[in-house]
């Protein structure tokens, strides 16, 4: 797998905005990051972004900011993301995560790569899932009717917002 390393957020966006948007949920997280780092490249401290390439379609991203744990997405199927040649590129950048985050199924692998190809140990910090609302159901409403509050619910005001 060709692994390459990118410049900044601007660039990442470009080669993988579409391939993370059809992530869904999984790639929400690490969209939000990087269009934050354009606006803010200091956001959380020193960069590291590597995209992995398989047949000359993005196969997986990776970032790491700061000391915060590696972040992995993946955009094919698992098994063509070379995971060591991620933890090679990533070793070479001089930086060394002390745990992952991502789904489950890219995450792991992602973490064996690093025990068998750095001699490290790193964790799965979250698995990262993905949610989706499809129907809102309203709950019942108890009789009665809203009004504004008034001094004389101060007393129970005050308990409410304590509990």
């Amino acid at each position: 797998m060709d692994v390459r390393r990118i410049a900044d957020a601007e660039q990442a966006l470009a080669e993988v905005s579409e391939p993370l948007g059809s992530a869904g949920a999984e790639g929400e997280l690490l969209f939000g990051i990087l269009r934050r780092l354009v606006t803010e490249p200091d956001a959380y401290g020193e960069a590291t972004i590597l995209l992995g390439m398989r047949w000359g379609r993005p196969a997986a991203l990776v970032t790491m900011t700061g000391p915060h744990p590696a972040l992995i997405v993946g955009f094919s199927d698992v098994h063509d993301v070379g995971f060591p040649d991620l933890v090679t590129a990533m070793v070479d950048a001089g930086r060394r995560p002390t745990g992952v985050n991502g789904a489950r199924r890219w995450s792991e692998p992602y973490v064996r790569a690093w025990s068998d190809v750095a001699g490290a140990t790193a964790e799965v910090y979250r698995d990262v899932r993905a949610f989706e609302l499809r129907a809102v159901r309203r709950p019942r409403m108890p009789a009665g009717r809203f009004r504004s509050a008034t001094a004389a619910d101060s007393e129970v005001l005050a308990r409410w917002f304590v509990a």
